[in-house]
């Protein structure tokens, strides 16, 4: 019966933790050494087999420099002797290049030991087009797929959830793209990414997902979401290493239909639209927002600006959020 595996959870993450701090006695002990065993690495050479990725991986470990890691999320399951887990982490080495981690694994239970049958690290890249095709580069051209009968569907199944959204866009990303291009561009994307896990926790909320250069957070209060806001606005204006480039921001709070790990529906996109409207460096709040944290002496917010959304019906209410 296929469940969801705390234990295998765990052994991924002792798994990765070990080959950050470089204890290859714990890498090869989980590790099968048997023909099959595939290590796929971040390289264009790294897949490799049996003997060969047991000793290729116990030499990395041997002279790699120690790292830090912050995971995002790990996710495992299991089905009698099979087992498989994935880990999405940020990734800082000694020289400060910061990278985002992508790692999957299919293990075998064998005498009560998880091995390691596949290895799979990728680091993650923006293609434009697949197979002819444009593909979604941010969040915004996502979370407006899901109609309103599909959404009424889904209430009933899967559950609602209110809480406030947040979210981020780096402006004029494409062109800071070109610009510092893709190996300093990545860099620093994911070291704003990292930021943002970071922020998110301090206000006890959670990036929900990444998409491209943009990012949905969700928080349990308006008066939350609005701290985090300021605080990456203010993080941004100081931390670029890149010469500075400025993210548009929108809050809005309500009910939202709540996967295992997403959060879809109206209020997630009209959240985006607000996002969408703001110019770079401007954090815009729905009116729902604005209410919600109008008693607090810690925000202020500009008039109300009645703003047409795309997709969605009516003029809708947004204030400029900045700090006293």
């Amino acid at each position: 019966m296929l469940r969801e595996s705390h234990e295998l959870a765990a052994v991924m993450k002792r798994l990765m933790i070990a080959i950050q701090s470089g204890d290859s006695s714990v890498a090869r002990g989980l590790v099968a050494k048997r023909p099959e065993t595939l290590l796929i690495g971040i390289r264009e050479e790294n897949w490799l087999h049996g003997e060969e990725a047991y000793v290729v991986l116990a030499a990395q470990l041997s002279r790699a420099e120690e790292y830090q890691r912050l995971f995002h999320r790990v996710e495992a399951y299991e089905s009698g002797s099979a087992g498989w887990a994935a880990a999405e982490s940020t990734v800082t080495f000694p020289d400060g290049v910061v990278a985002r981690v992508r790692t999957t694994a299919v293990f075998h239970l064998e005498d009560g030991v998880w091995w390691v049958v596949q290895w799979h690290a990728s680091h993650p890249s923006e293609l434009d087009t697949n197979w002819g095709k444009e593909l979604p580069q941010r969040l915004s051209d996502l979370v407006g797929l899901l109609d309103a009968d599909l959404e009424e569907a889904l209430t009933g199944q899967l559950g609602v959830a209110t809480l406030t959204f947040l979210i981020s866009d780096i402006e004029a990303s494409t062109d800071l793209n070109v610009e510092f291009g893709d190996e300093a561009w990545s860099s620093e994307v994911n070291r704003h990414f990292a930021e943002l896990h970071r922020i998110a926790d301090a206000q006890n909320g959670t990036v929900v997902k990444t998409m491209g250069d943009g990012a949905l957070l969700a928080f349990a209060s308006a008066s939350s979401g609005a701290h985090a806001a300021l605080e990456i606005q203010r993080m941004v204006t100081e931390r670029s290493s890149l010469g500075g480039y400025r993210v548009r921001l929108g809050l809005h709070s309500g009910d939202a239909v709540h996967t295992k790990s997403d959060y879809l529906g109206f209020t997630v996109n009209k959240t985006a639209r607000i996002a969408s409207a703001a110019r770079g460096g401007q954090t815009l709040v729905s009116d729902a927002v604005g209410v919600l944290i109008s008693d607090s002496r810690e925000f202020l917010l500009g008039e109300p600006m009645p703003l047409a959304f795309r997709g969605l019906p009516g003029l809708h209410v947004v204030h400029e959020l900045t700090p006293k």
